[in-house]
């Protein structure tokens, strides 16, 4: 055989998109910050739903996927669980040991791999979100409450002397609308519960009102708090089937107007509001409401410059009617029907204001507000996007009929500042006052565009790491996660045998606080104040030794610095062959690494070899061999680097 050249001083760059990966993990996973009650650490990491559903999700821990999500960059999961999964028959007090020691399971490999494993009863004795409901109330009932500390005492016990570094106890998911004094109560029991064989177990609750309001009442209790990140609802749950009416909504944009979908009735006060429209119409104009989902009973009642243009009630039943689906909640007695059926109110010329208000009953929702005046083939169409319960009618919205390429504008948008400012803020008022705040769940469903996931996913994640505040995605694999989440507009990648979410993926990455994008790198590595932008570019080669930037971002070396360490270099291997050494940063994201080979430097080609070992990792970097073919001919050898910028 005759001995490869090889190129090292000359290495390809091509900007492109992200095609591939591999990953390695060093032998000792990086130690875990310390946790507290009253300093959570930044997590960042995943919902795992094995044991989500005695009915449905109630499968072993794969000791693969936990590998796999310590390898992509991330240190935490958030097991929430179903009692009744670890239960033997019916009895809610029999507990099966072989369940629970798939549980064990779950923080051991949490363990192994550097992991912060994360226990929650997502239904627990007395209360659940999901489907179907529990027979008894947690809040009410003493029973209720006996047994769930019980479980959790029967939990606690198990992990007796794990530290809180490893292991939290996130007490049980998204608690409804009940009085703080109710809820504090139910804490306080299952708190005692864990400290009487755990004293130092470090204690999770989730917010009230489903994870979206802090609770100071519980600061005495000595407990952290979880909040959620699903704003706007609209968004994040679009066309979700397991919520009523999702199907109907508009579709979502990110930034958008911050327009509620709900108009409220009498019987919520406390939500109740107008809609109001400023125009000004020199003909008359015909209004088109399309309404979605009626509670009850409500009237819409529409009034131009004060003189009412339509009266409509709507009393959904029982059989056919104005609606085209019957929905009926047993737990209230009552209908919520979905029209989805246009109601029309002519606006008069001269007409300067225009008020949407819901005047008898429960709420109801509209989808679509179209404006066209007489004689004009065009409709301006209104998309209401926010779905967050309770939101208030606050913006006006002026119809301007003369700009039909813009014809709506806003006195509020929803945004990054806006979200920061309704989902953040109080909890940062919490955490000011002592007390450790982390998301615990987040992301979109799969039927949002992509395009909006990954902006408004953009902005929440810089909105957490602004507050300092660590984060679980709903999934890891399924519809709110990057591997398997079926959207029909993501180009996957395949990915140890999953379909992969790539462009999300290296957003999360980019903030898991143990990757950096390059403009992360290129800022740090090479500060704007004391060095040309053109210097920071990717293909440009900071100090002048021959190695573009890029080259540098993706092998973990200092652009500042011109020793040769940490160049590929090519050795003997066994008998005739050779291996082709590279390094890989453990700090990049979306970074493809590709071995090429040529006879002429001209043309190159991808060395294909089915021989590849990890030949030493550290927390920093990777050392990769490739195997050359024995009967190939003299040539040249390279590494050539793809950054996903």
């Amino acid at each position: 055989m005759t001995p490869w050249r090889t190129s090292l001083w000359r290495f390809g760059l091509l900007l492109a998109a992200w095609v591939g990966t591999w990953l390695g993990w060093a032998q000792t996973p990086p130690p875990l910050p310390e946790a507290s009650w009253d300093h959570l650490p930044a997590w960042r990491g995943f919902n795992l739903q094995n044991k989500f559903h005695r009915d449905w999700s109630n499968r072993a821990f794969s000791a693969t996927e936990f590998q796999q999500i310590a390898q992509l960059g991330f240190n935490f999961v958030r097991i929430p669980m179903d009692y009744r999964t670890y239960l033997q028959g019916s009895n809610w007090t029999n507990f099966s040991e072989s369940a629970l020691k798939e549980v064990d399971r779950a923080v051991s490999l949490g363990g192994q791999n550097g992991l912060h494993v994360s226990l929650n009863l997502h239904r627990i004795p007395g209360y659940t979100v999901a489907s179907p409901a529990e027979t008894r109330n947690l809040f009410t009932d003493a029973e209720a409450q006996r047994v769930a500390a019980l479980h959790w005492k029967t939990l606690a016990q198990r992990y007796v002397g794990i530290p809180n570094s490893r292991l939290s106890f996130n007490l049980f998911n998204e608690p409804p609308e009940v009085t703080p004094a109710s809820y504090s109560n139910v804490v306080a029991q299952l708190c005692a519960a864990i400290r009487s064989v755990d004293p130092s177990r470090l204690i999770i609750a989730d917010g009230l009102n489903y994870g979206r309001t802090p609770v100071p009442e519980l600061i005495p209790l000595q407990v952290a708090q979880a909040t959620r990140g699903y704003t706007p609802f609209g968004l994040t749950h679009y066309q979700a089937n397991w919520v009523n009416g999702s199907s109907n909504w508009a579709q979502p944009e990110w930034p958008s107007p911050q327009l509620p979908i709900y108009l409220y009735g009498p019987q919520k006060p406390e939500f109740r509001s107008t809609l109001t429209l400023r125009t000004s119409l020199s003909t008359p104009t015909t209004l088109r409401v399309r309404v979605g989902q009626v509670s009850a009973r409500s009237r819409l009642l529409i009034r131009a410059n004060g003189a009412t243009v339509l009266s409509q009630l709507f009393v959904p039943g029982p059989g056919t009617g104005d609606w085209k689906q019957v929905i009926y909640e047993p737990q209230w007695n009552i209908y919520q029907n979905i029209y989805d059926r246009d109601y029309l109110a002519t606006l008069p010329a001269g007409t300067t204001n225009v008020t949407l208000a819901n005047t008898d009953g429960d709420w109801m929702t509209f989808t679509q507000l179209g404006l066209q005046p007489t004689g004009s083939a065009t409709e301006a169409v209104l998309r209401p996007t926010v779905s967050d319960w309770g939101a208030r009618q606050t913006t006006v919205v002026t119809y301007r009929p003369d700009e039909p390429a813009q014809p709506f504008l806003y006195s509020q948008s929803q945004d990054r500042a806006w979200l920061f400012r309704e989902t953040i803020q109080p909890w940062l008022d919490l955490k000011q006052r002592g007390v450790g705040v982390m998301v615990g769940e987040w992301g979109s469903h799969n039927r949002t565009p992509h395009a909006v996931t990954l902006a408004w996913m953009r902005d929440s994640l810089i909105n957490y790491q602004q507050a300092g505040l660590g984060w679980a995605v709903w999934n890891f694999g399924g519809s709110f996660g990057p591997v398997d989440s079926e959207r029909l507009d993501v180009p996957y990648e395949t990915w140890n045998g999953r379909r992969l979410d790539r462009a999300m993926m290296n957003l999360l990455q980019e903030f898991s606080g143990r990757r950096e994008s390059y403009p992360q790198w290129r800022d740090r590595t090479m500060p704007v104040e004391s060095t040309p932008e053109a210097r920071r570019e990717p293909e440009e080669d900071f100090n002048g030794d021959g190695l573009v930037n890029a080259f540098c971002y993706a092998t973990g070396l200092d652009p500042r610095e011109t020793g040769r360490n940490g160049l590929p270099f090519l050795t003997p291997g066994a008998g005739d062959t050779w291996e082709f050494h590279y390094r890989i940063s453990r700090r990049e994201v979306g970074t493809e690494f590709h071995v090429e080979h040529s006879d002429d430097l001209r043309s190159w080609r991808e060395l294909t070899t089915t021989s590849r070992r990890q030949v030493s990792a550290t927390d920093d970097h990777e050392w990769w061999a490739v195997g050359v073919p024995a009967d190939s001919a003299a040539g040249f050898l390279r590494l050539r680097v793809e950054l996903s910028l």
